[in-house]
């Protein structure tokens, strides 16, 4: 896999550039058939596949930004 990890001189969170990633075609689409943003794909498939939980940063923006 690969991933850019930034780590922050402060703070508790760590911040990784997934561009190059890609992400199986199954972790696209929510339960509902909507589409994913790639950093909310890239989640849901860590945690399933990989046990480990992270936040996606589009979770702190609205749409529109």
């Amino acid at each position: 896999m690969n991933i850019s990890i930034y780590i922050p001189e402060g703070g508790c969170s760590v911040l990784v550039d997934i561009e190059k990633v890609e992400i199986p075609i199954g972790y696209s689409k929510d339960p509902e058939g909507r589409n994913y943003t790639k950093d909310w794909a890239f989640c849901m498939w860590l945690c399933k596949e990989k046990r480990v939980v992270a936040l996606p940063c589009s979770a702190f923006y609205p749409e529109e930004h």
